[in-house]
């Protein structure tokens, strides 16, 4: 094997190559899923409501079952992680190839789940339940082991950002890896010692051990508000350019301002990364949630009567949201590193931990949707949903509202992005993995894989997880 073959370009290619895809499909299905099933399908309320209620408890439980499975042996087992000349069961290469064999099968059941939905084979509200089932549960074994591979493949921010870089890049030529071979020690991010790391962890345990983490819950609250935000765009964002924009721009228009918001934060992601380098991931995501804020507070400001400023709130506002979920998975990858180095962990409970982040934040997917068909019907005293005329209902208990629909429209997306803002900003600002505690972390888990001794202690005085030394 080559040393250092897993920072190599064709890596970096096939990475990016399988997060084009999956941000491809994904993009699509959350944009039109909603509107498709309300305004072609003709879903019923009520369907629709418990469809999501399922949809809600599926989508929170199957992220810590498949992230379980996947790294539960990193958890219960005892004994050593070693490299070098052999690569025995349980190292870090050994997980690497695991996730990669999983991301070639899980693929093409995932694509058949994405066809289903444009069919229609069944009862709308049963289609409804398992398309999005379905879909989910393909989608969440590929992304845990997707994004599991950013913390397995490198440590460094540098690193990282690089591998992220190369998908935000990428052209349709390229899928998988072959093989993936051991980490190059002049990185740094090697493993070519026998390090004794015994742990024995239950579910019990490991939640309590994650749960006390104060940095952990602060992301997991924004993380859940960014989700949420974030649907909520998407799932309206037809809607929104049909009863704001629709007198203003053709229909021609609006499809450019939707692959508009699809391709741009992909760019924009590229200089964000750049900024994560120079300012850490901290500082930017603050960053951008202070801007979300202002955007929304000067178009609030200006009203509804101001098309160009309109479309240009709509558009800009779907791009914030997409692009912080895209820097999100770095803030993520710290967090892992941080309980690899205060718990003594085997190996880097990578997918685990994304998958407890997801618990926490999917439950945003269901609620945008119910949330936005809610504040729209409450607002405007219309509803969403179609009458078997094909006209929209009007609630009898609402009609002594005198908000037109427009204007009603215009509140809920104003008002959802200065309040996701101000919640996010309150919120991040008690996460304290950033500056010098992050370089420490950084530095331990290095140490810790390099072999090294190490007298040192993590320094956790304001977190709730105490200090905790590191045995070499």
């Amino acid at each position: 094997m080559n040393v250092g073959q897993h920072n190599s370009t064709a890596v970096r290619l096939a990475y990016g190559s399988i997060g084009l895809f999956l941000t491809a499909l994904h993009n699509i299905f959350i944009i039109y899923y909603v509107d498709l099933f309300i305004t072609v399908y003709n879903i019923d309320q009520t369907s629709f409501w418990i469809g999501e209620t399922l949809f809600l408890i599926w989508n929170s439980l199957n992220d810590p079952l498949f992230g379980w499975i996947s790294d539960k042996n990193s958890l219960s087992s005892s004994g050593s992680t070693r490299c070098g000349s052999g690569i025995s069961e349980g190292t870090s290469p050994d997980i690497v190839l695991k996730r990669v064999r999983t991301l070639r099968i899980y693929g093409p059941l995932f694509a058949i789940s994405f066809m289903l939905l444009w069919i229609r084979w069944t009862w709308p509200g049963l289609q409804f339940i398992l398309c999005l089932c379905l879909y989910d549960g393909f989608l969440t074994v590929l992304d845990l082991n997707f994004n599991a591979l950013l913390a397995d493949l490198a440590v460094s921010v540098n690193a990282r950002s690089a591998t992220i870089l190369r998908r935000e890049y990428m052209k349709m030529n390229k899928f998988l890896l072959q093989t993936v071979e051991t980490p190059d020690r002049n990185t740094g991010e090697s493993i070519n010692n026998e390090i004794p790391r015994k742990q024995t962890v239950g579910v019990r345990l490991f939640l309590s051990q994650v749960f006390v983490n104060k940095n952990f819950l602060s992301f997991s609250i924004m993380n859940l508000l960014q989700v949420l935000h974030c649907h909520f765009n998407s799932n309206f964002f037809p809607l929104f350019l049909h009863y704001l924009l629709g007198d203003y721009v053709s229909s021609i228009t609006a499809s450019i301002l939707l692959g508009i918001s699809f391709v741009t934060p992909h760019f924009s992601n590229v200089y964000c990364l750049a900024l994560c380098r120079r300012y850490g991931v901290y500082s930017v995501v603050q960053s951008l949630f202070y801007l979300k804020l202002i955007a929304g507070m000067i178009m609030f400001t200006f009203g509804s009567h101001w098309p160009r400023l309109l479309c240009l709130f709509i558009v800009s506002n779907r791009i914030f949201t997409e692009g912080i979920c895209k820097l999100l998975n770095l803030a993520i990858s710290d967090l892992i590193d941080e309980d690899y180095v205060l718990f003594n962990r085997k190996q880097p409970i990578s997918a685990l931990m994304f998958a407890v982040t997801a618990f926490i934040a999917k439950p945003g997917q269901t609620i945008a949707p119910l949330m936005g068909s809610w504040m729209i019907e409450s607002v405007t005293g219309k509803s969403l949903f179609k009458t078997g005329l094909g006209g929209i209902n009007v609630s009898n208990k609402k009609e002594v509202k005198n908000l037109d629909f427009r204007q009603g429209c215009f509140n809920v997306l104003v008002g959802v992005s200065i309040g996701c803002a101000i919640a996010q900003i309150v919120t991040w600002s008690f996460y304290e993995l950033r500056d010098k505690k992050l370089k420490d972390v950084k530095e331990a888990r290095r140490k810790i894989e390099l072999g090294e001794e190490q007298s040192t202690f993590y320094s956790t005085e304001d977190s709730t997880v105490g200090k905790i030394s590191l045995y070499m």
